[in-house]
């Protein structure tokens, strides 16, 4: 079982972003709205604003970095909220564990993995920069 919940969770996150854009694919090889203000500071996509189209003969980067940023800040948002409610369960779990030293070391790795969790939230933000880097 424990080998499963990490597949299911990446084949969840596969789903979930790259269904809408299939689904759309027609629409989608001919321009794309700008979603993010983050797009419009690259200096490919300097001329583009929030909200306008974008066709992606001519800005194909600044529309590829909009949907990087979309999905990462997606992904940003989800692992904060799941860091958020294992830091509280494993600070219930040491406060109610009574003296008994493996419920105080469970509630111990709860929220170090937490912890753990809340950097690979923070490299998410960082690899639109990353990403960029690399394709330009």
């Amino acid at each position: 079982m424990k080998k499963i919940v990490p597949g299911l969770i990446l084949a969840t996150v596969l789903v979930l972003t790259i269904f809408p854009l299939v689904a759309n694919g027609q629409q989608m090889l001919e321009q794309c709205t700008i979603r993010k203000t983050q797009t419009t500071q690259l200096e490919e996509c300097k001329t583009l604003k929030v909200g306008g189209k974008a066709s992606y003969e001519d800005y194909a980067i600044c529309c590829l970095m909009d949907k990087i940023y979309l999905i990462t800040d997606w992904i940003f948002t989800i692992l904060l909220a799941i860091t958020i409610i294992f830091v509280l369960y494993g600070g219930f779990l040491y406060m109610t564990a009574g003296g008994v030293s493996a419920n105080i070391e469970r509630g111990r790795n709860y929220i170090k993995y937490a912890l753990i969790g809340f950097l690979i939230a923070v490299l998410a933000k960082a690899l639109p920069r990353i990403i960029y880097y690399f394709v330009k």
